[in-house]
């Protein structure tokens, strides 16, 4: 596998690298390929090789704070110039940037060319432009491993190395989040030359003019509600108007929610009241989620290294940053008493602080998987959940199912339990919403889910709960109603939402 330099962005004669738009870092070291990686796709480029690609693709962005990559269901029978332009897509719009509409005939030309010459392509005169090149590889997917993940000091970026970190590092990544204006275009090919792969990638401000091939709507568009006025990276806590669609949901009905992001930006709405946030302190690994104290009087946010910060009446019992866990924090619980809190690593780890009791942990069964912990509402005891869909019961919390494999064509991706807890939902990223033992489907968010559900929330008093996406909007299902009763609302952070709470 061998990897050129990314070509800088150019206006005209002039050169410069293309930056990151604002709050979008590089990872904070080179990621290697996973061992999995290299056994599954040694010999084949398969099924086996695909997941296990994607696995560490996840990994990567969930350190980051980003959601699982979550392919459309056309991409198998995409070319892989095609897949270039979805997996592109994807890696912008599930960090809130616009997509590429598609691949723009005249920009497929010049990608051509340069993969025909094993180097990076050239972009359109007159506009800024950058452009990846992959030699050697047998798929899009771990093109894309390479150009997002792998491609610091330790890569096989040609540009990057320890003595030249400030040139050529990470350009193939800032190439393919760069800010190209707000019409991007975007071209792509592949071919082989002398029996080795050969991959290229064009962007560019320019005009895509004819689309030689349209990509799948939802990897183009970050969301379309509406976008609240509150000033980039600030906090608030925002009401809907009286009478606005969906305000039952909000007030009478649910009470009110509470929002996170990455970056510790929280936004409240309804009867949840702002207390503070994080947004404006330097954190080592970014926030993970929000939950609220029993009564709604104070909230925790949790970051990835196991940090706990809390606000209003909540209090600290501690934290697991300390402890220097070898795998990330991906979630909080809150027992009834409000006393105290676990945290959860996404191998299965569960830390116990305050009066909240340890109770066990699934352990090695379930891998690197687990997205979510949630407290039994009643007595001591908590459930986890794992992408894939295992539910484990821990005390007081009952199994419920699934009893078997969903057969999940999205990540598993949050979870919620009944206010009596006889039951509980799981969410998928796509939006489709799992009902076991007592809870009640009240509906799912398939095809409005474009940037991607991050989470569910159910409130303590009404039957229903909220999905939130990643730009920041929430759906609401149920309370009382027999169709769907939606609000969505949209808040302008620097970061991707990443959690929802019910207060």
């Amino acid at each position: 596998m061998l990897l050129a330099a990314a070509a800088f962005p150019m206006w005209a004669g002039g050169a410069s690298a293309q930056l990151l738009p604002h709050g979008l870092a590089n990872p904070p070291s080179n990621i290697l390929p996973t061992h999995a990686m290299d056994e599954a796709c040694g010999a084949a480029t398969g099924p086996a090789c695909q997941q296990a690609v994607l696995d560490a693709i996840d990994t990567a962005r969930g350190a980051e704070g980003v959601g699982p990559l979550v392919l459309p269901p056309s991409y198998g029978s995409l070319s892989l110039a095609e897949q270039l332009l979805v997996l592109a897509n994807l890696e912008r719009v599930d960090r809130g940037l616009p997509g590429f509409a598609g691949l723009s005939a005249q920009l497929d030309g010049l990608a051509l060319s340069g993969a025909q010459a094993n180097n990076d392509p050239s972009g359109p005169a007159g506009t800024s432009w950058g452009s990846n090149w992959a030699g050697g590889e047998a798929t899009a997917l771990l093109a894309d491993f390479d150009w997002m993940y792998d491609d610091g000091v330790g890569s096989p970026n040609m540009d990057c190395s320890a003595q030249q970190q400030s040139g050529g590092c990470w350009d193939h990544r800032q190439n393919i989040l760069g800010n190209y204006g707000p019409h991007p275009s975007m071209g792509a090919a592949a071919t082989t030359v002398s029996g080795v792969s050969s991959m290229t990638e064009v962007f560019s401000s320019g005009p895509a003019g004819t689309l030689a091939f349209r990509a799948p709507a939802e990897t183009v568009s970050v969301g379309t509600a509406p976008i609240s006025t509150a000033p980039v990276g600030t906090v608030s806590s925002l009401s809907p108007s009286a009478g606005s669609p969906g305000s039952g949901a909000l007030g009478v009905d649910g009470g009110g929610y509470l929002q996170t992001a990455s970056d510790g930006a929280v936004f409240t709405y309804g009867k949840a009241g702002f207390l503070g946030s994080v947004a404006n302190i330097h954190l080592a690994r970014p926030v993970v989620g929000v939950e609220a104290t029993p009564g709604g009087s104070g909230y925790w946010e949790v970051a990835a290294d196991g940090g706990v910060f809390s606000f209003g009446q909540a209090k600290f019992y501690g934290s697991a940053a300390p402890l220097h866990l070898s795998h990330r924090v991906v979630g909080m619980a809150v027992p009834a008493s409000g006393k105290g809190y676990w945290l959860a690593t996404s191998d299965g780890g569960v830390y116990s602080f305050g009066d909240a009791r340890f109770l066990g942990a699934p352990g090695g069964r379930a891998g690197d998987g687990v997205v979510a912990i949630v407290p039994a509402p009643k007595g001591d005891g908590y459930w986890l959940a794992t992408k894939n869909g295992a539910v484990y019961s821990f005390g007081n919390a009952k199994f419920y199912g699934p009893r078997g494999r969903l057969g999940l064509s999205s990540p598993i991706v949050g979870m919620a339990a009944t206010h009596g807890g006889h039951g509980y939902w799981l969410v998928t990223k796509s939006g489709r919403v799992y009902a076991f033992g007592g809870a009640e489907s009240y509906g799912s968010a398939l095809g409005k889910a474009r940037s991607g559900v991050v989470g569910i929330a159910a409130p303590q008093k009404a039957g229903g709960y909220y999905l939130s996406l990643g730009n920041g909007t929430v759906l609401g299902f149920g309370f009382g109603r027999s169709t769907f009763a939606a609000h969505e609302v949209a808040w302008h952070s620097r970061e991707h939402v990443v959690g929802i709470a019910a207060a």
